[in-house]
């Protein structure tokens, strides 16, 4: 087991100097110069924002948690399980992830934070992987922000997640809100981590950002159709029916996996399925669950 994990180590530090080498040169910094990254060490940090000082200390002290909602494929097998960030905050109350991100992004705690949501999840996944029988393979996804995606080194970092945890990066799945890819630095990394073996997703796919050609030609695994462009088909909308499909289409022509998330209702369901989408995620399966609740569930499903 140990051979396997130095030899998995040396394939990926080969992979990142092969690409590396394969450019001209290092790409130009996305966004202005960040400061050094890190988590603060005591309350006498000061911050803009004391919000922002709060979640630094939330990610120092594991004030921080994760809810979990599964991606289910058409033959009824789990696909994969999204890990979603929630801070329960003493004046905020429960804070959800887009509240998050945003203290994160403005703050320079993206990269802390990326990290502990990728190490939990990844922890936390040996947990639930261990209730489906004869799989060792569903992977966990979490999502990434421009600003994280921005920092130097950023596939790195997310490699040694992996060998802090001990896991191949099958084992979990990035992904990226399609607007942010118009940006084609964004794209240049997004191709590097797709390079050293991740499966990266364009997230909220069909809700603008790019056209269908420049979907086409990016360095992804798949797209996630967003939940605005669902509901409508609950809506019977013709056109954003079309488009779902199209998407789909576009996905299967270019190898890709197609999913959906916000998928609410059966007949939302029935529809993407009948296009050939791959999986579902959203109420139609089950709301967000955290750690226990999600175990009984896998339980419940897996005659456990």
């Amino acid at each position: 087991a140990d051979l396997a994990m130095y030899a998995r180590k040396q394939q990926r530090a080969a992979a990142l100097r092969a690409e590396r080498e394969g450019r001209e040169a290092e790409p130009p910094s996305i966004v202005p110069p960040y400061p050094a990254v890190r988590v603060p060490e005591g309350p006498s940090e000061r911050r803009s924002d004391p919000i922002a000082l709060d979640l630094a200390r939330a990610i120092d002290d594991d004030g921080l948690h994760l809810v979990h909602q599964p991606l289910v494929g058409r033959d009824g097998t789990i696909a994969g399980i999204e890990a979603l960030i929630r801070w329960d905050h003493p004046v905020l109350g429960e804070v959800g992830p887009e509240r998050i991100l945003a203290i994160a992004d403005n703050d320079d705690l993206a990269g802390p934070l990326g990290r502990w949501v990728r190490r939990r999840a990844l922890t936390e996944r040996r947990r639930w992987l261990g209730l489906l029988p004869g799989t060792s393979t569903v992977p966990v996804h979490v999502n990434l922000s421009p600003r994280e995606l921005a920092l130097p080194s950023f596939t790195e970092s997310v490699l040694s997640d992996l060998d802090e945890v001990g896991v191949d990066p099958d084992a979990l799945v990035l992904e990226v809100r399609e607007r942010y890819l118009a940006d084609p630095l964004l794209r240049d990394v997004v191709g590097s981590l797709t390079r050293v073996g991740f499966e990266v997703l364009v997230e909220n796919a069909g809700q603008g950002g790019v056209s269908l050609a420049e979907l086409a030609g990016l360095s992804v695994g798949g797209l996630k159709l967003g939940r605005a462009l669902v509901s409508q088909i609950h809506e019977q909308d013709p056109m954003s029916i079309e488009v779902a499909r199209s998407l789909v289409l576009l996905a299967h022509g270019l190898g890709w996996r197609s999913l959906a998330i916000g998928v609410e209702t059966d007949h939302q369901q029935a529809v993407l399925f009948g296009f050939g989408l791959d999986a579902v995620q959203g109420d139609v399966i089950t709301m967000p669950l955290g750690a226990e609740r999600l175990a009984a569930w896998l339980s419940s499903r897996h005659g456990g």
